[in-house]
């Protein structure tokens, strides 16, 4: 057997870390692994075996390649702004309530900034950040390694953040549980209850 040549091991090695580190990682992770973490990402780049989607947060897209594993661009959204959980239309589009497919995810998070860092441009997918108060931080759940508002609540944060449903006559309210719409309600401003109240469609006549 020929003996291993630098190249050789210096790809072995490359692979070993790239097999170590998780389909969404963070530089940290590789500092962990690595005396030179900032070398080993800089080459990962080139050669196309991961994808920065911001500073500092990755795509190991060499074991994407490997396992046939995607990270979906709800995952994505999670794992780069924590705690955070994805609503408004892209969840109502998730749920069948709106049949529009968007174009933009709209991610609810406790944490603020602002300008660029509230949106990421990935492969034509808008993610836009959204921050909400910590009382209303709520009503989601686990879903395909993300966190996905309810209906309900992807609704009642839909008219927080946008005054407004923008599909509110394309609403399929058949997917809407009434009675746990009006009970998550309850933590909501005057202003949504009263758009609400007004929204003169079947299921949302009912006084709120």
């Amino acid at each position: 057997m020929c003996p291993k040549t630098s190249a050789d091991r210096r790809r072995s090695g490359k692979e070993e870390i790239l097999a170590f580190l998780p389909l969404l990682f963070q530089s940290a992770d590789v500092g962990k692994l690595t005396g030179a973490p900032h070398l080993f990402l800089n080459r990962a780049r080139k050669r196309g075996d991961i994808k920065c989607i911001v500073k500092g947060y990755y795509i190991n897209t060499w074991k994407a390649k490997i396992t046939g594993k995607n990270p979906s661009i709800e995952q994505i959204a999670c794992f780069v702004r924590r705690p955070s959980y994805i609503s408004c239309e892209w969840a109502l589009s998730a749920h069948n309530v709106i049949d529009q497919v968007p174009t933009v995810c709209t991610v609810i998070t406790l944490v603020s900034s602002v300008g660029r860092r509230n949106r990421i441009d990935l492969e034509g997918t808008g993610i836009e950040y959204s921050k909400i108060k910590e009382r209303l931080f709520w009503g989601y759940e686990f879903a395909n390694n993300a966190y996905m508002a309810l209906p309900e609540k992807a609704i009642l944060d839909t008219i927080y953040l946008r005054q407004k449903l923008p599909v509110s006559d394309e609403i399929n309210w058949e997917f809407v549980d009434r009675g746990k719409l009006r009970n998550f309600l309850v933590s909501y401003p005057q202003a949504v209850r009263s758009y609400l109240q007004n929204l003169d469609v079947g299921p949302m006549r009912d006084n709120y």
